[in-house]
């Protein structure tokens, strides 16, 4: 049986701790085994460690390049060396364990011995972020220490049973201090056996937890349009867990924003209308009750369709009374008026949409269930189907608003601010008659709406006179 081919790769084969377990691994495993090492800085010093170097075959290493680059660089090798395990050695490998697992190796043993100096006093949130998406498809990462084992299962997740821990053999060992929010005291108690000591020594360590200022971190849209909702979301990274206080503001030119929520970690702002298109920017500060304090900046570009142009004030248009056929809404202030009649043509029920398209896929819409001499409404949203077709999608968000009596035919108005659409209804004729409603109703839109359809089902519809007035 031909020897495996293990291919060691190192950020650089330098002489240290994970050079020398490597070493004594290769005087260790013998003639069934066959290793080569790749120094991806080109540091061969570790081969002084070597009783024989002819044991450790060298792979030249690729030119220095970006990650993405060089992970394309190390497949070829890897391609080229057909190593039966690839073996690779904390986060300067990263691009080594992507690059075999990119190809199909699945014989891949990956080593974490601590942090390097960069991540001393705390781990990096990109880096770790990677690790959580790069570790877990290693078939085995071995670890020194316990607190590396739960650092990687807690917060890199890597499955416990893919895990191995392989403590540093010799008296010298490397702590690596736990994570805590507050000053404690570390106490160590070590049991010592030697020519001039055989008992129990305690050492007490005073363990101080980072006083950093906290992290602020924003995730939001960077692109949206006019009278469009946007979501920000901060987040805060407080070491010391302290309370943390949030506040929005907008900075630069463009627009002025209205911010609902400006003081907490999630916000909102609609996107004013314009005549062209425009850039916002926002600036998150967070605070701890330390006095600590960090902030984080977003820009959003925002575009206007320049061929809708708000409707001027006064001006009435007459929209197509016809069911199925959407009429385009204009941008700005309006209100659209109308009644409706349904008519069942069967013994089921008979349905109306009265519909707002907000985009492509989202929209919402009063809804209108006939069953016999009954007349029931409420509110809901719709999404579209990739063929263009309107339907309640199984997540969806209902109001209801009780009984209709279906005698009477039935006048609705739908008033926009630009984005918001809120619904009145009363019977057709007089709109002083209409009754006040207990509380306001709006249909619950992400962006402004596009569009105005009635779709009917199982009925038919008698439409009265609609109109779009600018307001």
């Amino acid at each position: 049986m031909p020897p495996l081919r293990v291919l060691h790769v190192f950020p650089g084969f330098a002489v240290g701790g994970a050079q020398v377990r490597t070493v004594r691994l290769v005087a260790g495993l013998g003639d069934a085994f066959e290793h080569a090492v790749l120094s991806l800085d080109g540091n061969r010093a570790g081969y002084t460690l070597l009783d024989d170097p002819a044991q450790l075959a060298w792979v030249e290493p690729p030119p220095r390049a970006g990650s993405l680059a060089t992970t394309r660089a190390i497949a070829r090798i890897l391609r080229r060396e057909q190593p039966d395990v690839v073996a690779t050695y904390n986060w300067g490998a990263i691009d080594a364990l992507l690059a075999a697992r990119a190809i199909g190796r699945r014989a891949i043993v990956h080593h974490e011995d601590g942090f390097g100096p960069e991540e001393a006093e705390r781990r990096l949130l990109r880096r770790s972020l990677w690790r959580r998406l790069v570790l877990p498809v290693a078939h085995r990462v071995v670890v020194p220490s316990q607190v590396l084992a739960d650092i990687a299962e807690r917060e890199w997740r890597v499955p416990r049973a893919r895990l191995e821990l392989v403590p540093n053999a010799g008296a010298k060992q490397m702590l690596v201090a736990p994570e805590w929010f507050a000053d404690v005291d570390l106490v160590l108690e070590v049991q010592v056996t030697s020519a001039k000591l055989n008992g129990m020594v305690r050492r007490t360590i005073r363990l101080r937890a980072p006083d950093n200022a906290p992290i602020a971190e924003i995730a939001a849209a960077s692109t949206c349009e006019c009278g469009e909702m946007i979501a920000l979301t901060g987040q805060a990274q407080n070491e010391r867990m302290q309370e943390v206080s949030a506040s929005w503001r907008q900075v630069g030119e463009g627009p002025r924003l209205a911010i609902d929520g400006a003081e907490r970690l999630q916000a909102l702002f609609l996107a004013p209308e314009h005549d062209g298109p425009y850039g916002i920017d926002v600036e998150l500060t967070v605070r701890d009750a330390g006095g600590g304090e960090g902030k984080a900046r977003h820009h959003v570009d925002v575009t206007c369709d320049p061929a809708s142009v708000p409707l001027p004030a006064g001006q009435e248009l007459e929209l197509l009374s016809r069911t199925g056929t959407p009429s385009e809404l204009p941008r700005g202030k309006w209100m659209i008026a109308g009644t409706l009649e349904l008519s069942p043509t069967g013994d089921g029920p008979s349905e109306a949409l009265l519909r707002f398209d907000a985009g492509k896929s989202t929209g919402a819409a009063l809804k209108l269930v006939r069953t016999g001499d009954e007349l029931q409404m409420m509110t809901t949203t719709l999404a579209a189907s990739p063929e263009g077709v309107w339907y309640e999608p199984e997540f969806k968000r209902v109001m209801p608003l009780g009984p209709w009596p279906a005698q009477v035919p039935f006048g609705f108005e739908f008033e926009s601010d630009g984005r918001e659409v809120q619904v009145r209804f009363g019977p057709a004729g007089a709109r002083e008659s209409w009754p006040q409603l207990p509380f306001e109703i709006f249909l619950l839109l992400d962006r402004r709406p596009r569009a105005f359809a009635i779709d009917v089902l199982g009925s038919e519809a008698k439409l009265g006179r609609l109109t779009l007035l600018g307001r």
